[in-house]
C-alpha cells in the first residue's frame, strides 16, 4: 500500500531504451515529472517454487564455490 523507490537500470536494445526494475512486484507505479502510469503483474505468486530452486524441470540450480 505504499510507494518506494527500486532499484533499475536503462538499457538500450536495438532503437528502444528499456527500464529495467530489479524487482517483482504485484504492482508498480512509474512516475515521470507530472506523468504517471500504473503496471499490474496479474502472475504475481501465481506460480510456486519448490524448494526454493525454479519453476522449471530442465534447470538446475549450481552454488559455486569460492
Amino acid at each position: 500500500g505504499k510507494e518506494q523507490i527500486v532499484n533499475s537500470t536503462v538499457q538500450q536494445k536495438g532503437n528502444y531504451k528499456v527500464l529495467v526494475i530489479q524487482q517483482v512486484s504485484p504492482s508498480f507505479v512509474l512516475r515521470y515529472g507530472n506523468a504517471v502510469i500504473g503496471i499490474v503483474n496479474k502472475g504475481f505468486g501465481q506460480v510456486k517454487v519448490r524448494d526454493g530452486n525454479t519453476v522449471s524441470p530442465q534447470v538446475e540450480r549450481v552454488e559455486k564455490k569460492e
